[in-house]
This record gives C-alpha cells, structure tokens and sequence, in this order.
C-alpha cells in the first residue's frame, strides 16, 4: 500500500494538485509492516515454546495490523477517488492502479 501512496502522490503532483497522502500514510504503513513481521514473530514463538498464554496474547496483537491495513487502503482509496475529479484523463490509469493495489491490500488484510 505504500506503493499506492506514493503513485497517488506522484499523479496528485503531476496534476499540480495538493498532496497529503505519501506524507500522511508512507510512513505508518512502512512501521505497520515491521510491527506485522514482529507480531507474526511472537505468535511462532510461543507456539513453539507451547505457551498458550503467550499465544493468544500474540495472536490478539496480530489482529490489530490487519485492521490498521485496511483502515489505510480505505483512507488511500478515498483520496484516489476525490482525485479522480481534479486530474486529467490521461492520469485515471494510474488512479486504477492505486485503486487496484488498495483493493487487493484490503483483502489481504481481510483474510
């Protein structure tokens, strides 16, 4: 999703049109990335060392990436809407990319 951002930020630019979205969402979803990979981490750990306690714990910790995930493609999804009528046509490709990319990262998140 950070790519999606950051194409939505370069069709905003292009377009001469005011742009948040890299600044507002890159780098929150490059620490929701770090912070999965150390979640998913603890949730390997603890069930290897068959601590059921810490397993759940971790699996509730793991919960709250996904939904942070999508709460982002939503917000990214917004804004590349919004920009669908201030950009010219030639730009609306790369706005169905970003669309593309936040609808796929969404579900993911979802799953």
């Amino acid at each position: 999703m950070a790519l999606a951002a950051a194409l939505l930020d370069k069709v905003l630019r292009t377009a001469r049109a005011p742009s948040t979205v890299r600044a507002t969402h890159e780098r929150a979803l490059l620490r929701l990335v770090r912070q999965d990979a150390e979640v998913f981490g603890k949730v390997v750990a603890a069930k290897r060392a068959g601590d059921r306690t810490q397993y759940v714990r971790a699996l509730k910790q793991a919960v709250e990436v996904p939904c942070l995930m999508v709460e982002h493609a939503q917000a990214i999804q917004r804004a590349a809407r919004a920009a669908q009528r201030v950009i010219t046509p030639p730009l609306h490709s790369d706005l169905q990319c970003v669309l593309a990319i936040t609808e796929a990262a969404g579900a993911a998140a979802q799953a």
